[in-house]
């Protein structure tokens, strides 16, 4: 689970050159290296406008099969959007677009 309490996007997020929004990820994976097979589940949470306004607070749940006997990868990730138009349009950059593995639960 991803839980994230209620914050002014402004202050507490890095602004990237032309985002509007971003969006945060939730991804986990159970990967049986043997056999070369994973389950993966991913979760993502609607956008939020970088503005000042305040946001309520966000939580992901990403669920796999229970006890599975591989490796299960826990990732987190923020993207950044533009919106023009009416679309969001993801900011095409490595550098502003971090996604890290934040746990790794070892059988």
């Amino acid at each position: 689970q991803l839980a994230i309490d209620a914050f002014n996007p402004s202050e507490e997020i890095p602004q990237v050159e032309g985002a509007t929004h971003v969006r945060f990820i939730l991804a986990t994976a159970a990967v049986d290296f043997g056999n070369q097979s994973y389950e993966v589940d991913v979760k993502d949470s609607a956008d939020v406008e970088l503005s000042a306004l305040e946001q309520a607070a966000i939580n992901l749940d990403s669920a796999i099969s229970a006890d599975l006997p591989h490796p299960v990868f826990i990732v987190v990730g923020v993207e950044y959007h533009q919106e023009v138009n009416g679309h969001m349009y993801p900011i095409q950059t490595k550098t502003h677009n971090p996604m890290a593995i934040v746990e790794v639960d070892k059988v």
